[in-house]
């Protein structure tokens, strides 16, 4: 769907250079040790404490150091645009692309909760892997993975932050759909 969620260890330290990731966003979090994220002329030194959020349209240059296992978490960027949509109470997407501050610190209350929602999510995908039941339908993923969105949008700060707090928070339509 339009959510995923994968663990990469590269073994050794390497540096990585892709191409502006163009369709999605790229949430990494490690496990263990540190990488060095340069992004969109932000730099950072990420960790156990503090992931990188890669946004589509910038280009990268990573270094991740040996011994650094990250959860990676790819997010489509119509479904965040989608979500911040909701948000806003609009119809269509935003008109600039959604750009994400690079640092995202994981100790605050919200990340944490946030990573609850990460956490979930990734058991729910491997649990047709562990026990030979069935896998999480299309739906339910697609529905994890707009919460993950939606509190991502809520959590860290983006260009969008103001005009979401000026707002007071989800309009109550988002709410109720969210509750139903």
């Amino acid at each position: 769907g339009a959510v995923g969620v994968v663990h990469l260890d590269y073994g050794s330290t390497v540096e990585i250079t892709p191409e502006p990731l163009n369709s999605f966003y790229l949430v990494q979090i490690p496990q263990t040790g540190t990488a060095r994220i340069v992004h969109g002329g932000a730099e950072i030194r990420s960790d156990r404490a503090q992931a990188s959020v890669l946004s589509p349209d910038a280009p990268s240059t990573m270094t991740w150091f040996s011994g650094n296992p990250q959860l990676c978490i790819y997010l489509d960027r119509r479904l965040v645009e989608s979500a911040l949509a909701g948000l806003l109470g609009q119809s269509d997407a935003p008109a600039d692309p959604i750009a994400f501050s690079l640092g995202m610190p994981l100790g605050s209350a919200p990340a944490r909760s946030w990573l609850a929602t990460v956490e979930c999510l990734r058991a729910e995908l491997e649990t047709g892997r562990r026990d030979g039941s069935a896998p999480i339908s299309l739906d339910h993923a697609d529905a994890l993975g707009w919460s993950v969105a939606t509190q991502l949008l809520e959590t860290h700060t983006h260009n969008y932050t103001a005009a979401l707090l000026a707002q007071g928070g989800a309009p109550a339509g988002t709410v109720k759909r969210a509750i139903a």
